[in-house]
């Protein structure tokens, strides 16, 4: 690999490492920004006393416990990003000091790390769909508790 090929390869990875950086505070932002939103929607449905504390609010917590694990995937899986890049450093450093026996074990780790932190992204996703899934199952247990309160 020459000079002018090894810096348009540098410049592509730090553009992807910022992409996947940006990608990670988004989802960090938008579970964060759901938990904030339920917690807001609870209270003023305590405060407003229009529901007795009963099995109902019961059902509108458990979208918490959803958004809460979406949080520490995501924190997992910026974790793991890092590490990914950490260990793609340690690969090329390895390659460029001739030490191939240290680089293949680099190598393993990065992929390992890159496959894992790339899971890690898409089981947020999903646990912020099951979240707002919840969320509707929640809301309308609700519904189903008021109409049949007396």
């Amino acid at each position: 690999m020459d000079d002018k090929d090894f810096e348009i390869a540098k410049s592509m990875n730090e553009k992807l490492v910022e992409t996947s950086n940006g990608l990670l505070k988004s989802m960090l932002l938008v579970h964060c920004g759901a938990l904030v939103v339920m917690i807001g929607f609870i209270s003023s449905i305590i405060t407003s006393g229009q529901l007795e504390l009963s099995g109902a609010l019961e059902s509108l917590t458990h979208p918490l416990i959803w958004f809460c694990m979406g949080i520490l995937v995501t924190l997992g899986s910026m974790g793991l990003a890092y590490l990914t890049n950490f260990a793609l450093v340690g690969d090329l450093f390895s390659r460029g000091a001739g030490l191939d026996k240290h680089s293949g074990r680099w190598h393993t780790m990065y992929l390992v790390m890159y496959i894992s932190a790339l899971i890690g992204s898409c089981a947020s996703l999903g646990i912020f769909l099951g979240g707002v899934l919840d969320v509707r199952s929640s809301i309308l247990a609700l519904a189903a508790f008021q109409h049949s309160a007396p």
